[in-house]
């Protein structure tokens, strides 16, 4: 039995976390607290909380503003040199 991906977990917290590792996908759990760890979006844990689908949007939103943000910024620092 196939168990919910850690994208759709109210724990997954992308809005948080670097946008460098958002960028790639991963994010910190707020169930697991571990510093410097990340887990995948894809990542299927036992710990699953689901969060309510208006929610989901808006922290793809946040998350996708600040990946874009730091496209930007790495960008910006590369026509600088």
């Amino acid at each position: 039995m196939s168990r919910p991906a850690c994208r759709a977990c109210s724990h997954w917290q992308p809005d948080t976390s670097d946008a460098r590792m958002v960028r790639l996908g991963f994010a910190h759990c707020g169930k697991r607290y571990a510093p410097g760890h990340t887990f995948a979006a894809t990542t299927q844990r036992d710990q699953f909380d689901p969060m309510p689908t208006e929610l989901l949007d808006a922290r793809r939103k946040v998350a996708a503003q600040r990946v874009q943000q730091l496209n930007e910024k790495e960008a910006s620092r590369g026509s600088q040199k």
